[in-house]
């Protein structure tokens, strides 16, 4: 069964808040490079799928809603 991730998880897992991650979801702020890529790692995908033209707002948030694993430690 796969676990819902909370903003808050992910606000954690970046260093910052709540409130920062649902300006990024909401496609309020823009997100630098660094935490694009720590999410990259997270969700397990590749960089290049947060550019992606196919990649709708229903889309992304579903990321956030249906990750099953616990954060993957990273070297950054």
């Amino acid at each position: 069964m796969l676990k819902p991730i909370t903003q808050k998880e992910i606000g954690q897992y970046l260093n910052v808040a709540t409130q920062q991650v649902q300006k990024y979801e909401a496609n309020v702020n823009r997100m630098d490079s660094v935490k694009l890529y720590k999410l990259s790692k997270f969700f397990e995908v590749p960089m290049e799928l947060f550019f992606s033209e196919t990649l709708n707002q229903k889309q992304f948030t579903k990321l956030f809603k249906n990750k099953d694993l616990q954060p993957k430690p990273h070297n950054i």
